[in-house]
């Protein structure tokens, strides 16, 4: 990531902890539960053939992530947001852009489900005022609200269920099923497979956990190709890897894994022009803190 997208995202930082000063104070504190998280991520896929041609491709992300947890009286609420950079490095037929931008805010809460008496059953409701640009720029056609909305069922902190649709509005797929499960069945291994970046660990020891993570992606951008603005670029593709997280304090983790992806697709939504790579390494690092 060069000098200028690293200070765009320490502004986003400094605007989105600056906007949390306005929340009323009486709103939240510590004692109820209050808590916050900054994740940075960094991914590089290593360089691989494009199908049916001679060229190459090679793929760096860098991703930053900023959520906080409050309760307005017995609601809890999700503020955040997740500023995403993507470098390609390539020589193809098919003109890409250099890099794509991606900025989304978040804004959640969970309530009892309606008509229901039992303290299990819960509803979700999360909603992502997004803008994927190749160049970080407000574009009106770029401005999407996708959202969210699902159903839990918590049987304990150790079993949850989760199941419910993810509605995109102006995407080519406009519904996207969502259905996971949060499983500890003892102190060492969990199965976190109701998440965006969904895994399975298993505890080595008090500081060292091992991963199997799983990824996918299914975004869309707005771009400019051969000088004309608004055109959509789709960016789409499946990963899984293996690695180890090392908790460096309670509060502070870091972790490094490698793995595959695959069915990778980069394409116009017009039909003019794609690219289709083989299946590629990738290196994931990850470090975050909670406060």
């Amino acid at each position: 990531m060069n000098p200028k997208d690293w200070k765009k995202l320490v502004g986003i930082v400094v605007i989105a902890l600056g906007a949390m000063c306005f929340i009323p104070s009486q709103a939240y504190s510590s004692e109820d539960g209050a808590s916050s998280e900054v994740m940075l991520k960094t991914r590089h896929i290593f360089e691989s053939d494009v199908e049916a041609t001679s060229n190459q491709i090679e793929i760096n992300e860098s991703q930053l992530e900023f959520r906080r947890e409050i309760k307005a009286g017995e609601l809890p609420l999700t503020f955040g947001f997740v500023a995403k950079h993507i470098d390609i490095n390539e020589d193809l037929a098919v003109e890409l852009p250099s890099h794509l931008e991606g900025d989304s805010l978040i804004l959640g809460t969970k309530f009892p489900m309606p008509f229901s008496s039992s303290d299990r059953y819960f509803v979700g409701v999360v909603i992502f005022p997004s803008m994927y640009t190749d160049d970080g720029e407000f574009k009106s056609g770029a401005f999407r609200i996708p959202f969210r909305v699902y159903g839990i069922y918590k049987e304990s902190a150790d079993f949850i269920v989760i199941a419910g649709v993810s509605i995109r509005p102006d995407y080519d797929t406009t519904a996207l099923p969502i259905l996971g499960i949060i499983y500890r069945p003892n102190d060492r291994l969990m199965f976190n497979l109701a998440s965006d970046d969904p895994y399975i660990s298993y505890k080595l020891n008090e500081q060292l956990t091992a991963l199997w993570e799983i990824g996918f992606v299914t975004d869309e951008y707005e771009v400019t190709r051969d000088g004309q603005g608004g055109v959509v670029l789709k960016y789409s593709e499946l990963s899984t890897g293996v690695g180890l997280r090392y908790d460096v304090t309670s509060n502070l983790q870091t972790s490094l894994a490698v793995g595959g992806v695959f069915s990778r697709r980069i394409e116009y939504r017009d039909d003019v022009g794609k690219v289709v790579a083989d299946g590629g390494l990738y290196t994931n690092f990850k470090i975050s803190a909670k406060f």
